[in-house]
């Protein structure tokens, strides 16, 4: 993750590979559903889950996935395809 703080509403992109996660809250646990992303997602960032990891929405889905997967789309990044 970028050394940038999230905010809720930030747009990320969570690249390919990456592992995604729904979250039982009254478990206070991951569900079973699990999947491996085979192309990146676009998404807004939603909140910090604990210190592992963070919930982003795309497409209308919730996710949980480890922090150190999640980067910050930066205004340069709309006109230069950079991504921090």
């Amino acid at each position: 993750m970028t050394s940038d703080k999230l905010k809720a509403g930030d747009v990320v992109h969570v690249p390919s590979n990456s592992t995604v996660f729904r979250w039982n809250d009254s478990e206070n646990a991951p569900s079973p559903e699990v999947r491996t992303l085979e192309k990146p997602l676009f998404g807004l960032f939603v909140k910090e889950r604990n210190d592992f990891y963070s919930v982003v929405i795309s497409e209308g889905d919730y996710w949980t996935l480890k922090k150190s997967d999640i980067y910050k789309i930066n205004e340069e990044s709309k006109n230069g395809g950079k991504i921090s």
